[in-house]
């Protein structure tokens, strides 16, 4: 994408920042327009240079199918967003980018690393879908993962005047291309987009292109462009206390340790830990930075945090990342351990808002409540009224639960929601 040969240029998608890339595109010299192609709206393609639309666009979209048969040069909302960021100098306020993407645990691989660079005494900001962070506090301002909230994440960073050691960036379905180091936190409960046409996985696979060559890249296993991955790890756990041996290539040659921690909920962790001890090392952190931030760690918020609420222990996991093959894992454990008394736990599951993405089918969240045993179910969003007490949103349902729960119960928050 340059200025000689797309000049003119439409961008879809006004829900996931296409009206935002326009202006930027705007911005840096281009003639740009944003279309919402969902509920109808279209337009001639002709006359117009290149075409730029989100990974998950369906491929019926008029646009697109105007653009293969024109031979219009189409791009994602992750290259636009390399494009406009690089062309307003947006990359230079840190030393170093990381980013980060992955079909799950992305949020708490992120922050997993911006307390482990702190610990390691560095300077540190954290774009994320729970906010925005600098050295761990919260600045008060939430932009969006899809590739745009990157750029205003960004700006707001240059706003306020930070300047800082590394920059960490949670990105949805793949990388920007502005990262010195990527990771991919998983590819496991792979979902489907672009009206079930591509599985997300492989998209995020694909967006390997757009890293620079020089770029490292940790990902689970490998892909033949990894330079890291969970196979230069072993692994110790006794089901509460775990071990990792670590040796990877790193920003500065080849960094090796082994850390312990006590970690009783690592199994629900993993793939995030697993990550975070792989990025951080390949970063130059030391051993006791790593294992300091993982010895007793109990989550973040919305991400299966422990909190302790008027006597009674809440499960925390309600996010937009939330599956319901995350809660039946977690009944499976609490089933499978002699110590939980399961006429005391308390199911709180469904969405808070519509249109969220990746949405829990009914059925799927009925077959498996209906598979184990528990004292109340409490479910959000009209498409879950059929079954448990309903309500319209996740806060109403936090509140019934603690009224008709007692000190000692257990209560499982797995509502899908913007947090």
């Amino acid at each position: 994408m340059n200025h000689r040969d797309c000049r003119e240029i439409l961008v879809l998608d006004t829900v996931h920042g296409g009206d935002i890339l326009a202006e930027r595109l705007n911005q840096v010299g281009h003639e740009a327009r944003a279309l919402h192609p969902y509920d109808g709206e279209s337009t001639d393609l002709t006359g117009y240079d290149a075409l730029v639309s989100p990974v998950h666009m369906y491929p019926g979209c008029s646009e697109l199918r105007q653009a293969r048969e024109q031979g219009v040069p189409v791009y994602t909302h992750h290259q636009a967003t390399r494009y406009i960021i690089k062309s307003l100098d947006l990359d230079t306020l840190a030393g170093c980018t990381v980013e980060v993407t992955g079909t799950v645990g992305k949020t708490t691989t992120t922050l997993l690393l911006m307390r482990m660079l702190v610990g390691e005494g560095y300077d540190v900001a954290a774009h994320t879908s729970n906010g925005l962070y600098h050295n761990q506090d919260d600045l008060g301002r939430q932009y969006s993962v899809a590739p745009y909230g990157t750029i205003l994440a960004l700006e707001k960073a240059g706003e306020l005047d930070l300047d800082v050691d590394f920059w960490l960036s949670e990105v949805s379905i793949g990388f920007i291309g502005i990262a010195d180091l990527a990771s991919l936190t998983s590819t496991k409960e792979d979902y489907l987009i672009a009206d079930e046409t591509k599985k997300a996985s492989k998209t995020k696979k694909r967006s390997f292109r757009n890293l620079d060559e020089e770029c490292l890249l940790n990902t689970p296993r490998e892909t033949g462009r990894s330079t890291n991955t969970h196979g230069d790890l072993e692994t110790g756990f006794d089901g509460e206390n775990l071990s990792i041996e670590y040796k990877v290539r790193s920003l500065g040659g080849v960094n090796s340790g082994e850390i312990d921690a006590y970690l009783p909920l690592y199994p629900y962790f993993r793939d995030s830990v697993r990550m975070a001890v792989i990025t951080a090392a390949s970063l130059g952190c030391s051993q006791q930075a790593i294992s300091d931030v993982l010895d007793g760690f109990t989550g973040v918020p919305g991400r299966m945090q422990t909190l302790e609420i008027e006597g009674r222990t809440l499960v925390d996991n309600s996010c937009a990342g939330t599956r319901v093959s995350s809660l039946d894992k977690y009944l499976s454990m609490l089933e499978d351990d002699p110590s939980v008394d399961m006429d005391r736990v308390v199911v709180l599951v469904g969405e808070d808002q519509e249109n969220i993405c990746e949405e829990m089918d009914p059925g799927r969240v009925k077959s498996v409540v209906e598979r184990h045993r528990f004292s109340r179910l409490i479910t959000v969003g009209r498409k879950h009224r059929d079954i448990g007490v309903n309500f319209d949103g996740v806060d109403e349902a936090l509140d019934h639960a603690l009224e008709k729960s007692s000190p000692g119960d257990i209560l499982l928050n797995f509502v899908k929601a913007f947090r």
